[in-house]
């Protein structure tokens, strides 16, 4: 397989496979076929994972302020007694938007302190 197999992305590589293929597969006594309808699979997958490609991604709380609290934090380090101050209020703003997000969507969350 060369590199450029690679940059097809997986849905298309699914429903490639001809939609009548199947996997036969005799068992080991001689007595049974087994038919596996592998290709319905591989075009329902593709339908899947088209489908879940297709819905926007949800940005979590720290999707949303990261980069803003490394810019700020950047400041604060630079010119500590101008940026001190708009870097806390900064920090409240996100534990807010946090404390708002863990009750909104029930979700527990864990510091990287262990102080929770």
């Amino acid at each position: 397989m060369t590199d450029k197999a690679y940059a097809v992305p997986l849905h298309e590589q699914l429903a490639s496979v001809p939609r009548d293929s199947r996997l036969i597969i005799d068992d080991a006594d001689g007595k049974g076929t087994r038919f596996i309808p592998v290709g319905r699979m591989c075009h329902e997958a593709a339908e899947a994972l088209r489908a879940r490609l297709a819905q926007p991604e949800e940005q979590s709380v720290g999707d949303l302020y990261a980069h803003r609290l490394a810019v700020m934090l950047e400041c604060a380090l630079l010119d500590r007694p101008g940026s001190w101050d708009d870097a806390h209020a900064l920090l409240d703003e996100y534990r807010t938007a946090l404390r708002h997000y863990t009750i909104a969507f029930d979700k527990k969350r864990v510091s990287g302190f262990g102080k929770d």
